[in-house]
């Protein structure tokens, strides 16, 4: 049994010397720090007898230390496939009309990493897929119809038996997102942002929130409060309020306080006179006051 755990310890000291003088991967540490602790441990207990825990301080160990070397792999994985992405999305937006030789070298870079399994080659190219159909819904383009050809190329790369058919499916779909994003009207920001005001102002009376607002005009949430920000200088929900206000002004001279805050798609009547002198800078009921000493003057 002490050759046994002899034969256990040694390489791995051998080995953790060479990781730290050498290549210094954590995953690789970890692994064998793991299993030189339980070699260890294990070893221990066969001197102590009587203590049956240390040989469960060893498992511990391993435990862990194998647990954190998975948890670094996997880590490891996410980010070569994020900045692959993040590759892959440059060369998109490039506007180079001959992409397909690099695209085919990118994916044969994941068939590589995927190591010729098929499964993990198709997991790897759908979460790829996800991520750049979601760049393009955020650089304007159409949301409807980029999630649904999105959903449609994924189900047929699930169905596909072979990697050349992935690979296939998988640079059509980068195509045609290239030419999705090249023909993203450069003044879309602008109806978009129109789009978005002309939706409030027939709506403004109804409860809606702003992921309700972005399926509407066919983009995604960040991206259209995004824009709307920065070419307004105010928020979705700043400029929802002011017009609500506004509203809230004319049927003031003829409504309570209470059926004005429902009318303009308030549900809380104190709500409303909250934000009502927030932006006015008096309250609904002083306004309503004003309206009829100016009616009478």
């Amino acid at each position: 049994m002490f050759g046994i755990c002899s034969m256990l310890i040694l390489p791995c000291l051998y080995l953790l010397y060479r990781q730290l003088i050498e290549a210094k991967s954590k995953i690789t540490l970890s692994f064998l720090a793991g299993a030189l602790c339980f070699g260890i441990f294990f070893l221990l207990s066969m001197f102590f007898f009587s203590f049956h825990w240390i040989y469960g301080i060893g498992a511990a160990l391993l435990a862990g230390f194998w647990g954190w070397a998975v948890y670094l792999d996997i880590n490891e994985l996410k980010g070569k496939t994020l900045l692959l992405t993040e590759e892959l999305n440059f060369l998109l937006r490039s506007g180079n009309k001959n992409i397909r030789p690099e695209l085919r070298q990118m994916l044969e870079n994941i068939e590589l990493q995927s190591q010729g399994d098929i499964h993990h080659y198709k997991l790897k190219i759908r979460d790829i897929l996800s991520l750049l159909t979601s760049n393009t819904i955020d650089a304007g383009g159409n949301k409807r119809e980029l999630l649904d050809r999105n959903e449609a190329k994924i189900k047929a790369i699930a169905q596909s038996k072979d990697i050349q058919s992935v690979r296939e499916l998988a640079t059509s779909e980068m195509l045609e997102l290239s030419e999705a994003i090249q023909n993203i009207p450069t003044n879309r920001s602008e109806h978009l942002v129109e789009k978005v005001k002309i939706y409030i102002r027939e709506k403004y009376h109804e409860q809606f929130d702003t992921s309700d607002l972005a399926q509407q005009v066919s983009v995604s949430e960040s991206y259209m409060r995004r824009k709307f920000k920065k070419d307004t200088k105010q928020t979705i929900n700043q400029y929802l309020s002011e017009y609500r206000i506004e509203q809230a002004k004319i049927l003031l001279a003829t409504m309570s306080v209470t059926d004005t805050a429902f009318s303009v798609g308030f549900n809380d009547a104190n709500y409303f006179s909250t934000v009502f002198k927030k932006i006015t800078g008096q309250s609904p009921t002083h306004y309503q006051q004003d309206l009829t000493n100016n009616k009478f003057k």
